[in-house]
């Protein structure tokens, strides 16, 4: 009984310290955001090779992806024009981290509606193409499984049973799409001559 709720205690404590990663629960709206005007926008300014306005086929919605300096995260993707009309433009939909690799980044999406707003992050890990045209993530899928060893039940019955998760692999690719600025970009530190 012990060790069940010491198990119980390293789980919950786990959970806390990834929680305290996450972004808010629910998404926010900001004001002033129009696709127009930051398409615009975008093509006047100096960026970094993730920013610009991007299209999810899959969703069917267009988004900026910026820098965010009043939050602890690097970079956000807020709603330009959405086919849903529920969602409205400056929802925040995500948040994209830097990893140590230039073209990876840790990427959270709100993945549910509710109470008139996007919520329950997800984590992914995406990856920027090498041309700067689109961004790929996989969706992370897991699957229970339940495992009950006979055997080990007669000494002690707790120790014949065991949960895991593991991810599954045939999750489908998920994206974005550059729609602009369409001009290349160099990789930092690289020299490029014209």
């Amino acid at each position: 009984m012990r060790r069940l709720l010491t198990s119980l205690l390293i789980i919950v404590a786990s959970l806390a310290a990834i929680a305290a990663k996450r972004p808010p629960a629910s998404s926010r709206q900001l004001s002033g955001y129009d696709l127009e005007a930051k398409i615009a926008q975008m093509d006047s300014l100096a960026l970094d090779p993730v920013e610009g306005v991007w299209e999810m086929p899959a969703d069917r919605v267009k988004l900026v992806i910026e820098r965010c300096d009043d939050e602890p995260w690097d970079y956000r993707a807020v709603l330009l024009d959405s086919e849903n009309r529920q969602l409205r433009p400056g929802t925040i939909m995500g948040y994209l981290q830097a990893t140590a690799r230039t073209d990876k980044f840790t990427l959270w999406l709100y993945s549910e509606w509710g109470q008139g707003m996007l919520a329950a992050p997800v984590s992914c890990n995406a990856t920027l193409s090498a041309d700067f045209s689109s961004i790929t993530y996989v969706k992370p899928s897991i699957k229970w499984r339940l495992r009950v060893n006979f055997a080990r039940w007669l000494p002690n019955f707790f120790r014949g049973i065991s949960i895991s998760a593991e991810p599954r692999s045939e999750a489908p690719i998920e994206g974005f799409r550059r729609i602009a600025p369409l001009q290349s970009y160099a990789p930092a530190g690289k020299i490029i001559y014209l």
